[in-house]
């Protein structure tokens, strides 16, 4: 059975938004909850506290199979023939081999094909321009553990263009990521500290040759959960600092962003119904004064059934819409 979901965006006068599900840049994969198969998705913006329709509408159709595999995405303007159009076809395992993406007129403007080791994980990437030769090839490297170790960017004539090297630790925490040239100097590397827990407690960006660094600082509490943040110049000043607050679900309620002077930047207060979603998100740029607000509504199962942003005034910006069906 070939699964249909029809995604229908408004692109607002104001600007643009992106769909919830994804760009049309990348695969997607829909997590609909309650044995949905068809999606339509709308977003308005207002005028005057009234939606708007009379705007710019973009429709965006996605394809599956029965393993829920993208199999084909079409996008095109209002009455408007396609002028987006990626094809998606895959092995018996279900890897992802082959991608085709068409321009207006249906001809193909690029293509892509993908190879994966027995462990499912993506080795070679080629990619193809319209008149079939080849723009660039990545490759990736593996440790037994299935741990990135190598990732090697060429140019068409199969010249190294650069690389990526990763190191871990014996227990496969990720503790050195670099970039490199073709002629192996340094473009940038990041080193990550982990506790005894394997939380990452710290993390270093070196920057212009490895001659700059930057580094993040993070505390846990004994959950786990993520309750500081810390982000220091090259010159060990702080940049940045985050707290967040958890409620006893262990849901972010409560995130505080300061300035280096410790004055807030900015304050993210949220409410979550009874299943975990969150029904509104308050922005605050200064204490006890709303800059924006977010809220959403839910059906039976999860899924998200409405969304609407306010800005500071209480005025409604722009809703989004999703319509369910079998």
């Amino acid at each position: 059975m070939i699964r249909l979901v029809v995604l229908v965006v408004l692109v607002v006068l104001f600007g643009n938004v992106s769909c919830v599900f994804g760009q049309v840049d990348e695969r997607v994969k829909l997590e609909v909850k309650g044995g949905y198969t068809n999606v339509k998705n709308s977003i308005y913006g207002y005028k005057n506290g009234i939606i708007d329709t009379q705007t710019r509408v973009r429709i965006f159709t996605y394809k599956f199979d029965s393993s829920q595999h993208l199999i084909e995405l079409l996008s095109h303007q209002s009455q408007n023939p396609s002028d987006v159009k990626r094809v998606y076809r895959y092995d018996e395992d279900g890897n992802n081999t082959e991608e085709v993406r068409y321009g207006l007129g249906d001809t193909v403007s690029s293509w892509y094909l993908y190879k994966f080791d027995s462990n499912h994980k993506l080795i070679n990437m080629v990619r193809y321009k319209s008149d079939g030769t080849v723009d660039r090839t990545e490759m990736t490297k593996y440790d037994s553990n299935s741990n990135k170790i190598e990732w090697m960017w060429l140019l068409s004539d199969n010249s190294l263009n650069w690389k990526e090297i990763y190191k871990y630790d014996i227990n496969n925490n990720l503790i050195e990521q670099g970039r490199y040239s073709r002629n192996g100097s340094l473009f940038w590397k990041n080193t990550f500290t982990y506790n005894e827990k394997g939380y990452k407690i710290a993390e270093v960006k070196y920057s212009s040759y490895g001659s700059d660094s930057t580094k993040t600082e993070y505390k846990y509490n004994n959950l786990g959960r993520k309750i500081e943040e810390v982000n220091y110049t090259s010159d060990g000043v702080i940049e940045r600092a985050i707290s967040n607050n958890y409620d006893d679900a262990g849901n972010p309620v409560e995130s505080i962003q300061f300035n280096p002077d410790k004055s807030l930047h900015l304050k993210v207060i949220r409410l979550f119904d009874t299943k975990g979603n969150v029904i509104e998100e308050t922005w605050y740029k200064e204490p006890n004064i709303v800059s924006s607000k977010r809220v959403n509504k839910y059906d039976e199962y999860g899924n998200l059934l409405e969304q609407i942003d306010y800005n500071n005034l209480n005025e409604p910006g722009v809703k989004i819409e999703f319509i369910y069906s079998k």
